[in-house]
C-alpha cells in the first residue's frame, strides 16, 4: 500500500481505529 492510496483511503472512508484527518 503506497502513501497516496493510504491518504485517499483515510479521506474517503472514516476509520474507527483512527480519527479522521482535520
Amino acid at each position: 500500500m503506497d502513501a497516496l492510496t493510504l491518504l485517499t483511503t483515510r479521506y474517503s472512508t472514516p476509520r474507527l481505529t483512527e480519527p479522521a484527518p482535520a
